[in-house]
């Protein structure tokens, strides 16, 4: 859940590599779940998926009237490929891939704020049970945790190796990009359902010899075996909390729907 969205969303400053060099308007999801599994929860795949459907469907048409629906972009851009975190953080994956427990997962269309310095989008994951939930944002706060260092150091190196190997195309003038340092950790944040966190990435750079930072916000909420998450990146100025508490009020009652519904 959130720890891959850290590796598949792409920082904003490989986004600014792209742009400085010259979701999906659809649903994307990712299904799993074995036989025995779906054979003891009180819901079928085809329950969870239409759940999560209607949960961000429901964000969706809550979106503020003056925010923009972003088009698809169809080079999602470049993707930092991170090892494995190794010792006592072993086991907690970076790449986009599958949660243990998880049941179906779906991104919402991407949405840009009237003044263009803010990008949200929204994610809805279906579990087997509540304990599995529970530890998607548990591995959050161990990489915000006791396994920040090693995270921060590996992610670090691989968002620099992308930099470093990106080319610019033809006509495309390349530039002094230097990325000079990468911050995660855990916020204070509302309280909210039967859990919340919000976590923010920094990356810090240098372009031609000025300084900018950008950050990404990742905020989940969880009731029962339903998470309701978002990511929130600015470029330049951190993201401002309160905006981000109105969010996440609006996805804490439809991910709050989203369990009864499955019950």
């Amino acid at each position: 859940m959130i720890s891959r969205k850290l590796a598949s969303l792409t920082t904003p400053v490989l986004a600014i590599v792209a742009v400085s060099c010259g979701g999906s308007d659809e649903t994307k999801e990712s299904t799993s779940s074995t036989p025995t599994q779906a054979h003891e929860r009180p819901f079928t795949d085809e329950e969870a998926r239409a759940a999560a459907q209607a949960l961000l469907a429901a964000i969706e048409d809550d979106m503020p009237p003056s925010w923009t629906k972003l088009p698809a972009d169809e080079d999602g851009g470049p993707t930092p490929t991170v090892p494995e975190l190794q010792g006592e953080c072993a086991g907690i994956s970076l790449e986009k891939g599958q949660e243990p427990g998880q049941v179906v997962s779906l991104d919402s269309s991407k949405y840009g704020s009237p003044d263009k310095k803010v990008e949200v989008q929204f994610t809805a994951d279906v579990f087997e049970d509540d304990d599995s939930a529970g530890e998607a944002l548990a591995k959050a706060r161990r990489l915000a945790g006791d396994c920040a260092d090693q995270f921060t150091q590996l992610f670090l190196e691989a968002v620099r190796n992308e930099v470093e190997n990106a080319t610019p195309g033809p006509g495309e003038t390349p530039i002094d990009l230097r990325v000079t340092d990468l911050k995660y950790q855990e916020l204070p944040f509302k309280n909210l359902g039967d859990e919340s966190g919000l976590f923010r990435l920094t990356t810090s750079f240098t372009v031609a010899g000025r300084e900018f930072a950008t950050y990404l916000d990742l905020v989940g909420v969880r009731v029962g075996n339903v998470v309701g998450s978002f990511s929130y990146q600015t470029t330049f100025d951190p993201p401002e909390i309160s905006g981000e508490e109105e969010f996440a009020a609006r996805v804490h009652e439809h991910t709050r729907q989203g369990a009864e519904s499955l019950k």
